[in-house]
């Protein structure tokens, strides 16, 4: 008796972690570990029916590494695919937990999204636009920090990013998934059509 309960025990540990395990590949990007942009479509629906219900602003983050096909090109592909994962650190280091304020503890659901190739999305919760803005100017001074190191070439090299946004607020009734996310790629290619290396949040 003692035998077949310990198999079932380990039948049910098994099926809960292929479970989680197969959960896990069909929300993630299996090369950064960021959310996929299969599950975020998903997730900003119900983000958007909660900021509706809570009456808390979100904001969206769109990030692109600047000339990242020069960089591919002139310090190689496994350059590329290190500036990568230096870029996803920085994002995730960028993410906020929680904020201590006197009288309560201010808990907040920022995640990371890759959407492929050198785009993310970084989804910043409880914000307003000036906030918002400040958030992108601290993510963009972190990516500018980011250096790294061509052994072939014997140099440093750093990158740059350009980075759009946008506020969604509990009253736009006729804001939709495709709509929100249009708007802030459309305030990241602004960026990337001008000067890159910068900053742009529309409302």
């Amino acid at each position: 008796m003692e035998f077949f309960t310990s198999l079932l025990v380990l039948l049910v540990i098994f099926l809960t972690f292929n479970v989680f395990r197969y959960k896990n590949l069909s929300e993630k990007d299996l090369d950064t570990g960021c959310y996929n942009s299969h599950w975020f479509k998903s997730s900003l629906v119900k983000r958007m029916k909660k900021s509706q219900k809570n009456n808390r602003n979100f904001g969206l983050l769109f990030i692109d590494i600047d000339d990242f096909k020069y960089i591919n090109d002139s310090q190689g592909h496994d350059m590329g695919d290190l500036a990568l994962v230096e870029l996803v650190k920085t994002l995730k280091a960028a993410v906020r937990r929680k904020k201590f304020t006197i009288r309560h503890i201010r808990l907040y659901t920022d995640y990371v999204v890759r959407c492929g190739g050198d785009e993310f999305i970084f989804v910043v919760d409880n914000v307003h636009k000036e906030e918002l803005q400040l958030i992108g100017v601290r993510v963009l001074k972190a990516i500018r920090a980011i250096k790294l190191f061509n052994n072939r070439e014997n140099k440093c090299f750093g990158i740059t990013a350009s980075i759009g946004g946008t506020i969604f607020t509990p009253f736009e009734d006729d804001v939709n998934v495709t709509s929100i996310t249009a708007r802030a790629d459309r305030a990241m290619y602004n960026v990337k059509n001008s000067h890159k290396n910068s900053v742009h949040i529309i409302g």
